[in-house]
């Protein structure tokens, strides 16, 4: 996949996304914490984003009520 600036600007681009999406999805029902998801998700998708930057504020998935 290719998400950088002067990249292919076709529909096939949309079902990448869809696809990207669909993997997160999958990947957050399997992983327990944040950075695991991320690492994950880095692995399948290393051009995607920008790997240097991790969320610093966590996913409320990875929250549990107090």
């Amino acid at each position: 996949m290719n998400w950088r600036p002067g990249s292919d600007d076709s529909p096939k681009i949309i079902e990448e996304t869809r696809q990207y999406i669909r993997d997160f999805d999958r990947v957050a029902e399997t992983t327990t914490t944040a950075r695991e998801l991320y690492n994950t998700m880095l692995e399948l998708y290393p051009d995607r984003g920008n790997p240097g930057r991790f969320p610093s504020r966590p996913s409320s998935r990875f929250l549990t009520a107090t």
